[in-house]
C-alpha cells in the first residue's frame, strides 16, 4: 500500500513537471525547448518498466503533446509578430514581471511651392501629420531659420535654401528625417568700373598712382580726369588690357585741397579723392635780449628759439650772428640742435641802441634765416645831487634845498620820482614837500619853514631817487645833506 502511495506520487510528480517549467520552455528557442521536452521522456521511460510506468509514459507523452503545441505557438506569435504593450506570466508563487517596449515612428518631410515659398509639411510613416515640431532651414550646411510646423503640420520657408530637417523628438518617439530642396539662382552679368590711388595724401612733386578694374576682359578705354572745385588740373585717355588699367603722375599743384579722380568707361562713371598738401614752410621762431651782469657794465646777450617745418620742431644746424648799432659784426656762434638752441653771448658794448642777430638754420629740409632786432642799454646811474645854500639857519629863516637826478656824466635826468624826509635832532622822522621845477624836467625843490617846523639843532635831510634803469630795473638811491637851525656862532 505503502509503495502504491508512493508510485502515484512520482506519477503526479512527473506529470507536474513539464507544467512547471513551461514559462521558460517558451522564451528559449524553439529547438532548445523540444530537445529538453524529448529528453525528459526517454529519461520517464528508461526509469519505468511496470505497468504503472507504461501508464505514466502514456501521461507524460499527453503532457509533452500539450505543452510542445504551447511552446511551438509561442515562439510563432514571438518569431511572426511584434509586440506592443505588456504580457504577464503566471508563476508558482504569482508574481508578475513586466516589460516596455519602445516602438519609434519614421517621419519624412514633404515640400511644394505656394505664393513664392517653400510648404513643407511633416509626416509619420502611415501618413499622418505632426504639429508642432520644429523644422530647420538650411543654405549650405549654415542654419538660416527655424519654423514650427502649425495645426495641419505645415511651416513655410524662403526658397533661397536647400535643405530642410527635423531633428525627431525623444519624448514622442519621432524619428529624424530630412530633404535636400533643389536650389538655383539666375546669375546677371554687371558691368563695373573701379578706381583708386596708392595713397590718400602727397605733397609736390610726388607721383599719384591711379589704377582699377573694369569688367571688359579685352582692351577698351578709360578717359582719367583730375579736377578739384569743378577747375580740370589734368585729363587723359588710356587703355585698360584684360581688365585692369595703370595711371601716373606727378603732382605740382599751386593749390592744396581735396582733389578729385574721375574715370570713364563702357558707360559707366567712378571717382575717388586724394589730398594734396603744399609743402610744409619752415620758421625760425626766436627771441634776443640783452640784460646788465651785476653791477658791471657787461652785458649777457641771449638769443633761443626753434626752427619748424609746419608745426613740427626739426633738427638743424644753428649760426648765429650778433651787429652792434653800426652793423659791425661783434658776436658769432654755431651749434647743431635737435628741438630748441640757446646761445648766451657776454658783452662789454662800445655803443648802446639797436642791435640786432642773424639767425640762420640748416636743416635736411632746406635752409632758412631770421633777424631780430634787441635793445642793448646803457645801465642808469642817478643819484640825488643836493645843493643847499648854507649850514646854518636862524629860527623862522625859510630854508631851501635844490635836488637834481643827474647820471654819471652830471647830465639831469627827467624820468626820476624823488622824496624828502626831514630827520630832527631825536631821531624823529617827517616827511618834506617836494616841489618838481616847471622848467627843468628833473630838478626838484624842497622847502622848510624853520619857524614853525623847527627846534635848535643839527638836522638832517634825505633824499630818495627811484628809477627805472633797463637793468636790472626799478633802482633806489638816497642821499642826506646835515643843516642846522638856530645855533649860535662863537
Amino acid at each position: 500500500m505503502s509503495n502504491q502511495k508512493f508510485n502515484k506520487s512520482q506519477v503526479s510528480l512527473a506529470l507536474a513537471m513539464p507544467i512547471f517549467f513551461l514559462p521558460i520552455l517558451v522564451i528559449l528557442p524553439l529547438y532548445l525547448a523540444l530537445s529538453l521536452l524529448v529528453l525528459y521522456i526517454a529519461f520517464i521511460n528508461l526509469s519505468k518498466k511496470s505497468e504503472t510506468g507504461q501508464s505514466q509514459l502514456l501521461a507524460s507523452l499527453i503532457v509533452l503533446l500539450i505543452t510542445s503545441t504551447l511552446v511551438i505557438a509561442t515562439n510563432s506569435t514571438i518569431t511572426n509578430n511584434t509586440i506592443t504593450g505588456m504580457f504577464t506570466e503566471v508563476m508558482p508563487e504569482e508574481i508578475e514581471k513586466t516589460a516596455q517596449i519602445e516602438v519609434w515612428a519614421n517621419t519624412f518631410i514633404e515640400t511644394s511651392e505656394e505664393n513664392n515659398l517653400i510648404k513643407a509639411r511633416l509626416l509619420m510613416d502611415n501618413g499622418s501629420f505632426v504639429s508642432g515640431q520644429e523644422i530647420l532651414s538650411y543654405f549650405n550646411d549654415q542654419v538660416q531659420n527655424i519654423q514650427i510646423t502649425d495645426n495641419d503640420g505645415y511651416a513655410y520657408f524662403d526658397k533661397n535654401i536647400t535643405k530642410l530637417e527635423y531633428k525627431g523628438n525623444q519624448s514622442l518617439y519621432l524619428n529624424p528625417s530630412f530633404i535636400e530642396i533643389n536650389y538655383t539662382q539666375t546669375l546677371t552679368r554687371q558691368d563695373f568700373l573701379t578706381v583708386f590711388t596708392d595713397k590718400q595724401f602727397y605733397e609736390s612733386n610726388e607721383t599719384v598712382n591711379v589704377f582699377g578694374y573694369v569688367s571688359i576682359n579685352g582692351s577698351v578705354e578709360v578717359e582719367i580726369i583730375v579736377e578739384k572745385d569743378s577747375q580740370v588740373y589734368k585729363t587723359q585717355t588710356i587703355s585698360a588690357e584684360n581688365g585692369s588699367y595703370n595711371y601716373n603722375f606727378i603732382v605740382d599743384f599751386t593749390e592744396q585741397g581735396v582733389y578729385t579722380i574721375k574715370v570713364r568707361s563702357i558707360g559707366l562713371i567712378n571717382t575717388t579723392a586724394f589730398e594734396y598738401r603744399l609743402p610744409k614752410k619752415l620758421r625760425i621762431e626766436a627771441t634776443a635780449f640783452a640784460e646788465n651782469i651785476g653791477k658791471t657794465k657787461l652785458k649777457s646777450i641771449i638769443v633761443n628759439g626753434s626752427v619748424f617745418s609746419g608745426d613740427t620742431k626739426i633738427p638743424a644746424l644753428i649760426k648765429v650772428k650778433i651787429y652792434n648799432v653800426n652793423g659791425e659784426l661783434v658776436l658769432q656762434s654755431q651749434k647743431q640742435i635737435v628741438n630748441n638752441f640757446f646761445f648766451n653771448f657776454t658783452h662789454l658794448p662800445k655803443t648802446y641802441g639797436k642791435y640786432y642777430a642773424e639767425i640762420n638754420a640748416e636743416t635736411e629740409l632746406g635752409n632758412v634765416s631770421e633777424t631780430i632786432y634787441f635793445d642793448v642799454l646803457k645801465h642808469l646811474v642817478l643819484k640825488p645831487l643836493i645843493k643847499q645854500e648854507k649850514f646854518n639857519y636862524e629860527l623862522g629863516e625859510k630854508i631851501r634845498f635844490q635836488v637834481d637826478a643827474v647820471d654819471e656824466d652830471g647830465n639831469i635826468y627827467s624820468d626820476v620820482n624823488v622824496s624828502a624826509f626831514v630827520v630832527d635832532p631825536d631821531g624823529n622822522v617827517t616827511e618834506a614837500n617836494v616841489i618838481a621845477d616847471e622848467t627843468l624836467p628833473g630838478r626838484f625843490y624842497v622847502e622848510l619853514d624853520t619857524e614853525r617846523e623847527f627846534r635848535p639843532g643839527v638836522h638832517k635831510l634825505k633824499v630818495r631817487l627811484n628809477y627805472i634803469s633797463p637793468n636790472p630795473g626799478e633802482v633806489v638811491v638816497e642821499e642826506e645833506v646835515e643843516f642846522a637851525v638856530g645855533l649860535i656862532n662863537v
